[in-house]
């Protein structure tokens, strides 16, 4: 704060002090920076010179946020499995801030496991959004999690993990194989006798 000149061109008294209230309460003189809790505030101000002019009171609002967003991971839920050609993969996180409604979302998927066939071009780390739905086919097969970071307009920021999800390749139905034992007879067409054995055995390619 500084006293003006007066109109004489003398200078004035000289400031004596500043005074300031916080949220209604009762003015005190201003001697340290003032420390806020989390919140809305209100802060009214003045300075007074020697001769006790005091300034037209003055008012600051003052917001102040020092808490992280609350984030949630809603998709993939715990233990659920995508299977190529059935099922989409639609990552989802919910995120919630005291005064910032638009906190910022960052998601990312990362693979814990790979599983079955080859990886080929699939990358193990792959950022996304909520608006993305993927194919099983778009990731490597195996164990995944979604990884969720928000961040607020002042910098708190807050993370967040999935569950392991599982992603399969598996687009081949099993193969069933019939085999006729002793005595059986011919080639194209297979006869057998009423104590010839039949074994049945299926096979999967995973």
């Amino acid at each position: 704060a500084a006293d003006p000149v007066l109109p004489t061109g003398q200078p004035g008294s000289a400031v004596n002090r500043v005074e300031a209230a916080v949220d209604g309460g009762a003015f005190a003189t201003y001697s340290s920076a003032l420390i806020f809790t989390q919140g809305r505030h209100t802060v009214l101000f003045k300075a007074l010179d020697n001769v006790l002019n005091a300034e037209a009171m003055r008012t600051l609002p003052v917001q102040i946020d020092d808490q992280p967003p609350v984030l949630r991971v809603d998709s993939p839920l715990p233990g659920q499995r995508f299977l190529a050609g059935r099922d989409k993969i639609s990552p989802a996180a919910s995120v919630m801030d005291a005064f910032d409604a638009a906190a910022r979302l960052s998601l990312t998927l990362l693979q814990l496991e790979d599983r079955g066939g080859p990886r080929g071009q699939r990358p193990s780390q792959i950022v996304v959004s909520t608006t993305q739905v993927l194919e099983p086919l778009d990731l490597d097969d195996g164990l995944w999690e979604l990884r969720a970071e928000a961040r607020d307009f002042v910098g708190n920021s807050t993370s967040a993990v999935s569950w392991p999800f599982e992603v399969v390749h598996d687009l081949l139905p099993p193969r069933t194989l019939l085999e006729a034992g002793p005595p059986r007879f011919g080639a194209a067409t297979v006869f057998i006798a009423t104590t010839t054995p039949i074994s049945l055995a299926a096979q999967d390619d995973l």
